[in-house]
């Protein structure tokens, strides 16, 4: 049962993953769009914390290969919430601009 979870976790993960990546792309060139005037601060800051997560979940995912068995659902449980929360803060952004 166990297994299953985190693998229905790393499976959510990389989903978000892809999608985060897009999301970058968008962001990266729509804070040179006339529209994104207003919201070039708000670009910059979630641009910030995207690569601030991107390293963060790096140190995670090593973490998990290294650590004990019983640690591996919740390190993985952390790092697909932190994801969610990104990708939810990015999504938001290209929303107020579409």
């Amino acid at each position: 049962m166990k297994n299953g979870y985190c693998f229905l976790l790393a499976a959510v993960f990389l989903i978000e993953s892809f999608y985060e990546v897009r999301l970058y792309a968008f962001l990266q060139v729509a804070i040179h769009h006339p529209r994104a005037q207003g919201k070039q601060e708000q670009i910059k800051r979630a641009i910030y914390w995207e690569l601030r997560w991107n390293w963060g979940s790096w140190i995670l995912i090593i973490l998990l290969l290294f650590a004990p068995g019983r640690y591996n659902t919740l390190l993985m449980a952390i790092i697909t919430l932190i994801e969610t929360i990104v990708v939810y803060r990015m999504d938001r952004i290209k929303q107020q601009l579409i």
